[in-house]
């Protein structure tokens, strides 16, 4: 178990995200974030794709592609032009099953979003959510069965 409780860790510590879109720079009260990133029309295109993953899909998905998915996503979060989602839609296709791609434990922070802050849907995350961060006996037991039992490729605290 100290094994598992390690990797998990260490897992855990490699994928830290820096803050939600903080750029280093400071920004006075109401200046708008200027983006540098360039806007190519496979970016649009993905953006407008809502569907949930089949298993098959998610299975050939890396940690990379899953990160630089999210990535994109928090982009499309500060940018304000989340991906517009069909909720009932979703509903019925996670109906039978569910293929999360990630793990994300959360705090409890009601101003955390987590699947609108990665511009996820219904479907494509696991989320714990706990007072700190803090992966406690529990939590490391969702954390385990998301990854080892149900196919998620990564952990993001």
């Amino acid at each position: 178990m100290k094994k598992l409780n390690f990797f998990t860790y260490l897992i855990i510590t490699a994928l830290l995200f820096t803050s939600c879109g903080e750029t280093g720079e400071s920004n006075e009260p109401g200046e708008k974030i200027q983006n540098t990133e360039v806007t190519t029309e496979t970016d649009q295109q993905d953006q407008q794709v809502d569907r949930v993953l089949t298993q098959e899909e998610r299975n050939a998905l890396t940690p990379d592609d899953v990160v630089a998915e999210f990535r994109k996503g928090n982009t499309r979060f500060i940018q304000d032009s989340l991906t517009l989602r069909d909720r009932q839609n979703r509903i019925t296709q996670t109906s039978e099953a569910q293929n999360p791609k990630g793990m994300v434990l959360s705090c409890i922070d009601s101003r955390v979003p987590v699947e609108e802050i990665f511009d996820q849907g219904l479907g494509d995350l696991f989320i714990g959510r706990i007072a700190g961060n803090f992966a406690d006996t529990e939590m490391l037991g969702s954390m385990e069965y998301a990854t080892k039992v149900a196919g998620s490729k990564v952990l993001v605290v």
